[in-house]
Order: C-alpha cells, then structure tokens, then sequence
C-alpha cells in the first residue's frame, strides 16, 4: 500500500511545557489536532505505552 503525500506546507511547530518543571517538548506536525489528541491520550490513558514517559 503506497504511503499518502505528505503536504509540508501545513507544517506546525509547537511546544509543550508545563509549570511543574522545567522540561520543554518541542514538536512538528502537519496535523496538529491529530497530534495533540495522541499527547493528550498519552498523558491521560493508563493503558497507553507512553503514559507517564518522560520527555
């Protein structure tokens, strides 16, 4: 199966930090709201392979 074009120019860059340390993430994305739907799911579902993986 082929893989779909990817369009770059719908590319984002964004940043997650929190108050409770001092990490940054910084990622990139061409579907942000995909994207932050996984970050959110790996924070928040227990049975994820990320949750709780330090950044």
């Amino acid at each position: 199966m082929p893989l779909s074009k990817v369009n770059y120019a719908n590319t984002i860059i964004y940043r997650i930090f929190s108050d409770n340390c001092d990490y940054v993430y910084v990622g990139s994305t061409t579907n942000f709201v995909a994207r932050k739907a996984q970050h959110k799911q790996c924070c928040t579902l227990e049975t994820n392979k990320s949750y709780n993986l330090k950044v």
